[in-house]
């Protein structure tokens, strides 16, 4: 305003940039110009960047993973289908596409639940369009992500299912287990191990394809705690019909059940005041408990014990069926 002799006149404004000093209008042209110049530049390499990844081992992957999912969560209902709690309760996994899902999705997902090579040219171009949408609109919520990212976050076919667990009760319908199902607390507690021992066997069972030494195994810390009594020698057998092998640990468990054919148990006794710890031994064969050996060491001796140790008052316990 300092510089504008008249104030008659209109407003006169000018911009110095890489184009040099110019009049604002002038400048707003020509940047918008470089813009649109870009955009169809970044636009025409994203296109050849979705068309390199959906022909490559990324698609592929994506296809492959789909149908793994699918594979596990069949293989965890085929264990869970034997298994039932001493109330007769049983569990499956229902692992579906989300119902809000648009159209325009579940078309992007049908095309990449196909292997590249199975695909037809259209439906690759239809396939990257359909991205690149996508892409865009989380660039839109996300400017300053990198390009590696929203790609990720596009791709997540996890965000595009969704996993329940279904109750099958004596008498009763099935039902889709939820805050509101009425279980008591041990119960649920029940429920919630069947799924996650079938989860580790399942994966297990994918695994022993490519991997067959590899090993079954499963940590159990403060283990089945809040389950009731009489469901204990179910879960410790379920682990064996799963072919489980475990270390478990407990301050009232001793694992000493029918249904567990073989148990090494390590019963642990600490005197503070002594700064004492002695481990008792003990062998399970499926019928009786047998002691073994005792190990008495000072808390200030080093270096691991024969067996797993807590700093419970009483006893843990390690088993392998």
């Amino acid at each position: 305003e300092d510089r504008q002799p008249d104030e008659a006149l209109p407003l006169h404004l000018e911009v110095t940039g890489p184009l040099g000093r110019m009049a604002l209008p002038d400048a707003a042209v020509q940047v918008s110009a470089q813009l649109r110049q870009r955009a169809s530049l970044l636009t025409a390499k994203q296109d050849q960047a979705l068309r390199n990844l959906l022909q490559g081992l990324i698609a592929r992957e994506v296809a492959e993973k789909l149908h793994a999912a699918g594979e596990l969560v069949r293989l965890m209902n085929r264990r869970l289908a034997t298994v039932r709690t001493s109330q007769g309760i049983g569990v499956s996994l229902r692992w579906r596409r989300r119902d809000d899902i648009d159209a325009d999705l579940l078309a992007t997902m049908d095309l990449l639940a196909k292997p590249p090579d199975l695909r037809s040219a259209e439906q690759d171009r239809q396939l990257t369009s359909a991205l690149a949408e996508r892409i865009a609109d989380a660039r839109r919520l996300d400017p300053d992500a990198p390009y590696r990212d929203l790609v990720a976050s596009v791709l997540d076919y996890r965000s595009w299912h969704r996993m329940s667990l279904v109750l099958h009760r004596p008498g009763r319908p099935d039902e889709q287990l939820g805050r509101r199902t009425a279980l008591s607390e041990g119960e649920k507690k029940m429920i919630s191990y069947l799924p996650l021992f079938a989860a580790v066997a399942a994966s297990c069972d994918a695994l022993a394809a490519r991997e067959p030494a590899a090993p079954r195994f499963v940590l159990l810390d403060d283990a089945f705690a809040k389950v009731s009594e009489d469901n204990h020698a179910k879960l410790f057998g379920l682990l064996v019909e799963l072919d489980l092998d475990f270390i478990a640990t407990s301050e009232r468990l001793w694992g000493t059940h029918a249904t567990v054919p073989e148990l090494a148990i390590t019963e642990v006794l600490r005197d503070a005041s002594l700064g004492v710890i002695v481990l008792e031994h003990f062998r399970w064969d499926g019928r009786s408990k047998v002691a073994a050996v005792s190990t008495a060491r000072t808390e200030a001796q080093r270096g691991p014990a024969a067996h797993v140790t807590t700093n419970r008052p009483s006893g843990g316990e390690q088993g392998t069926p």
